[in-house]
């Protein structure tokens, strides 16, 4: 066990991390609750989309987008105003969380409460606004010079919560709402906040991400039916698709939970943070970067690969990531590797978001003592036969999840 990860599993155990309130916002609803249960029924919301392009015209996809939204009643509907759909994204799901934590009714000390939250892209869309005004000789509006920072979500969730502990935003690509996760109960453990307000936000579904995502040929193709297109770890699986949305956790001490007499919903016993430089896209075809995270995590909890019970798996589709992701469980988990699913073909790859989507669905397997089922379609590729899919249904010993 190296030095930093001794020192952190002792403060852990001194005083947990716990999860005390979530909220999420996707393709498959308006909350934790409807994503959950899309997950279970196996129900994908993908669909083909004509998405507005820069200079006029159009470019389909398909996509898992957010059902419009009427923010008329809500509290928080002037700040949605200034944001783009990321930003709004993550003000609904963090009003849900805090909401779920207590945070209005039995509220934290403002100055030990902070936010961290990740994007791969931020604002992207603001940006295009802020072009497409200068392009026609017009004025930026006044609020541009803070909506086009790439801190604006959290700034705004910081204004809204009244936060004025550590707070900052995290880029770290598709991993950005993990590193996010992982850097709030840091700032927890560490003494520095008692709550923070931590996940990811993204909307991929803009024209630039997409054609980019195109032009790599990470793009799923070859199928009418959007809903049939994403096919983690099957032989024929041909790419991803992109979607929208945001997950954001209340982490606080175990301390603080007590303190302010709310329920914690999980423990977050360890993470790992690692990296794998190998080729453009960062991806070592036996996943020894991963390799290297998940002992990491496995180290820092206390735990062994055996005590895991459910593994949500990144799972895009692609061809590079679904391989070595397979190749990575198999080297730490060995022959007899615990269930495992992909949730894409419900959320779509919501690029940042997608760590704390995918965590929000782990707390909810251990809430509900079920495993999400997975969406294997024949024939698996032989590359990834060595994992074992999820069949969904109870799972009453169920008590860590990756």
């Amino acid at each position: 066990m190296d030095l930093r990860a001794s020192r952190l599993t002792t403060l852990l155990r001194h005083d947990p991390v716990v999860v005390t309130g979530m909220g999420a916002v996707c393709a498959a609803g308006p909350d934790v609750s409807s994503l959950w249960q899309a997950v279970v029924e196996k129900r994908s919301p993908a669909r083909w989309l004509e998405l507005p392009l820069p200079n006029g015209g159009t470019i389909r996809t398909a996509g898992c987008p957010v059902e419009p939204f009427d923010w008329q009643d809500h509290a928080w509907a002037g700040m949605a105003r200034r944001l783009d759909p990321g930003g709004q994204h993550a003000l609904r799901a963090a009003h849900q969380a805090a909401e779920q934590a207590q945070i209005f009714s039995r509220p934290p000390d403002r100055e030990r409460l902070g936010v961290i939250c990740g994007t791969s892209r931020g604002p992207l869309q603001k940006w295009q606004e802020a072009h497409a005004l200068l392009h026609s000789g017009r004025r930026l509006k006044p609020t541009m010079a803070a909506t086009t920072t790439l801190a604006a979500g959290p700034g705004a969730l910081c204004q809204a919560l009244k936060a004025r502990g550590p707070s900052w935003l995290v880029s770290a690509a598709c991993a950005s709402g993990a590193f996010a996760i992982a850097a709030a109960a840091e700032q927890i453990a560490l003494g520095h906040a008692d709550l923070m307000l931590a996940g990811g936000a993204d909307d991929a579904l803009n024209a630039v991400i997409v054609s980019g995502l195109a032009a790599a040929g990470l793009l799923a193709r070859g199928h009418d039916d959007a809903a049939a297109l994403c096919r983690p770890f099957c032989e024929g699986r041909t790419g991803l698709i992109p979607g929208s949305g945001a997950g954001l956790l209340v982490l606080e001490s175990l301390t603080s939970a007590q303190r302010r007499g709310v329920r914690p919903l999980a423990t977050l016993s360890g993470w790992g943070l690692r990296m794998d430089p190998e080729g453009l896209a960062g991806m070592d075809p036996q996943g020894r970067g991963l390799q290297r995270t998940l002992h990491a995590a496995l180290t820092t909890a206390g735990l062994s690969p055996q005590d895991i019970g459910y593994i949500n798996t990144h799972g895009t589709g692609t061809l590079a990531n679904d391989s070595a992701e397979a190749a990575a469980i198999a080297a730490v988990f060995g022959p007899k590797p615990p269930p495992c699913s992909s949730s894409k073909p419900v959320t779509g790859h919501c690029l940042g978001a997608t760590p704390a989507l995918e965590a929000i669905l782990c707390i909810e397997a251990l809430r509900h003592r079920a495993l999400p089922p997975a969406f294997p379609c024949d024939p698996i590729d032989p590359a990834c036969a060595g994992l074992l899919f999820s069949k969904g249904g109870p799972a009453p010993d169920i008590s860590h999840a990756f």
